[in-house]
């Protein structure tokens, strides 16, 4: 059923998604044995279509929650509006002006409970931060940071969020199995918290699953409080309900109108059936991913004992079962960051595979690509063979006598 919410705001149903791809770092679009499926599957709304040659997000279905920008390993894709540069900015004010602290709160809450957005920050979803924003703003002086995602009848609020949750499953509690709203912004702080732990940098992290009366705003025009307010919703409830069904017929009619009008409008310049071809040859730059960025800036916060163990998703050590290589160099070529590295000479048999630790991203399409299994994927890696950049040489050829 078409809503009339639906009907007010359909020029946002169809604008253009907030999320930036870079179809040159996306390795399903790089290599054809791919099967990374991590955005696809990551998006609650199911507003991405990946293959092969193929990627599309459907502006029509996105809500711009970025669930799927922190899930995809080699950072193919990001928030543009806003961006994690515009987040940090305004999250360095706020810091300065209250001594190291910085909350924020998604724009569905904030309006919601009526925060105050001087002790705020206001970002479209919680989901808009990321390891590296986190580790970044402690680098620039935030000692303590917090996220504020308020819990109802023990369910978060972002389960009645339409950027999060499908417009069928809206209101349902988090026990229904149907209901999918991926609140990855919980996992990012676990993550981010392992993180300063393993480098030894202290920062306050906490997720706040209610609002702090402090943060909302006073009420010195005797208008009526949150509680007031929901209590009134209750009582208007039947007029509501009387006034949605009257409109309900021709909500349906127009939203089915105006879609088909428009449905040529964003895929104008990039129609489901284009085939995007990127030159694999090309490697993904070192500082590009998510990976490297956290490599690059963690150790100029903190220090990290070097027989540490680290098991994250951010990197990984590979190993070759040479039982089942052929030498073939297939994992190399298919890395998208040069972390493999491979050479063969023209009269070699074997070559030599490198291994630089420090430029994984862990995105396994190494393996993928490698139709003999030879790859060993290990999450866990020493900390003296990431923070080293130290080349491991995982097969060579001997020299000749």
């Amino acid at each position: 059923m078409a809503k009339i919410d639906t009907i007010e705001n359909i020029a946002n149903s169809i604008s253009k998604s907030n999320i930036a791809v870079e179809y040159e770092r996306c390795i399903n679009l790089r290599n054809v044995h791919a099967k990374c499926n991590l955005c696809k599957n990551t998006c609650p709304q199911a507003a991405i279509e990946v293959d092969f040659g193929h990627f599309q997000i459907k502006n029509t279905i996105c809500t711009n929650c970025a669930s799927c920008v922190s899930a995809c390993p080699t950072s193919a894709l990001s928030c543009i509006n806003p961006n994690r540069n515009e987040i940090v900015k305004k999250a360095k004010k706020f810091a300065d002006k209250s001594g190291g602290l910085v909350l924020f709160v998604c724009s569905m809450i904030a309006k919601e409970y009526n925060i105050d957005t001087q002790k705020c920050l206001v970002i479209p979803c919680l989901n808009y931060i990321d390891e590296y924003l986190i580790c970044g703003l402690k680098a620039l002086g935030v000692e303590q940071l917090g996220l504020i995602c308020a819990k109802n009848d023990d369910s978060y609020l972002c389960y009645n969020c339409e950027m999060l949750v499908k417009a069928d499953w809206l209101g349902q509690k988090k026990s229904n199995e149907n209901v999918t709203a991926n609140l990855q912004f919980l996992s990012v702080v676990q993550r981010s918290k392992v993180l300063l732990d393993l480098w030894n940098i202290k920062m306050e992290l906490v997720i706040f699953d209610y609002v702090p009366i402090s943060l909302k705003k006073i009420n010195n025009d005797g208008s009526k409080s949150k509680e007031k307010k929901s209590k009134e919703k209750q009582a208007n409830a039947t007029y509501n309900a009387s006034r949605r069904e009257s409109f309900e017929q021709a909500g349906r009619d127009a939203a089915t109108f105006v879609t088909s009008k428009v449905s040529t409008l964003f895929d104008e310049n990039k129609k489901s059936s284009d085939v995007i071809s990127v030159d694999a040859s090309v490697k993904i730059e070192d500082g590009k991913t998510l990976s490297s960025k956290l490599l690059n800036l963690l150790p100029a916060i903190g220090q990290i004992e070097e027989d540490k163990t680290i098991k994250t998703k951010f990197w990984a050590s590979i190993n070759i079962d040479e039982s089942l290589c052929n030498y073939c160099g297939d994992c190399g070529f298919a890395c998208p960051t040069n972390a493999l590295k491979y050479n063969r000479s023209e009269n070699s048999i074997k070559g030599r595979l490198e291994f630089n630790a420090s430029l994984c991203c862990n995105c396994k399409l190494c393996a993928q690509a490698c139709y003999k299994k030879a790859i060993i994927i290990d999450n866990a890696i020493m900390a003296n063979n990431l923070i080293s950049k130290k080349i491991n040489i995982l097969f060579e050829e001997a020299p000749k006598l």
